[in-house]
């Protein structure tokens, strides 16, 4: 097999001279734009036809494969979280958590505060970049001041018990 029989005869292919007491030619294809892809795999002969995917790269708008891996469905289906929760704690970080099909040792858990949140989301660079408008601000702050006002609901009609069962 010749260094040009792995070169797809569609590429064009790229020549150099080097040296100033010869020339020596170096072929290096050039390679396309490459789009990722993922699918079924037709495996019909091995019995394993929906029980595989591949996935890789091919040249946008054609069928030409550059690279691909076949991954059994099983593998897949252990990476894709079986739930996800998202829960607020006392200190006012929320908590986001996935749990994986029979993997204990694998669950995510992140955790960053509301206050974090609210500032990554307000950042200058969004400003100044119009991502955010004045209206997206108003209706952010009414949906704190909600919460707030919950918040204070809950503690007042704690206090309220309290004090009766102080009184008891």
């Amino acid at each position: 097999m010749s260094e040009s029989d792995w070169i797809p005869p569609h590429f064009p292919v790229q020549y150099f001279s080097v040296g100033a007491n010869g020339a020596c030619l170096v072929t290096l294809p050039v390679f396309p734009e490459a789009e990722p892809f993922g699918e079924p795999s037709s495996l019909e002969a091995s019995g394993l036809k929906g029980e595989m995917f591949r996935f890789g790269y091919r040249v946008p708008g054609t069928e030409t494969v550059l690279t691909a891996i076949e991954v059994p469905f099983s593998v897949i289906q252990q990476s894709i979280p079986q739930e996800v929760s998202v829960r607020l704690n006392q200190y006012g970080a929320i908590i986001a958590s996935l749990d994986f099909d029979g993997m204990d040792e694998c669950k995510g858990i992140k955790e960053v505060s509301l206050v974090q949140l609210v500032e990554e989301f307000i950042e200058p660079r969004h400003l100044s970049m119009e991502e955010i408008k004045s209206s997206d601000l108003e209706a952010l702050l009414r949906s704190l001041e909600c919460s707030i006002q919950l918040v204070r609901t809950t503690i007042s009609t704690l206090e309220k018990r309290r004090t009766r069962h102080a009184q008891d």
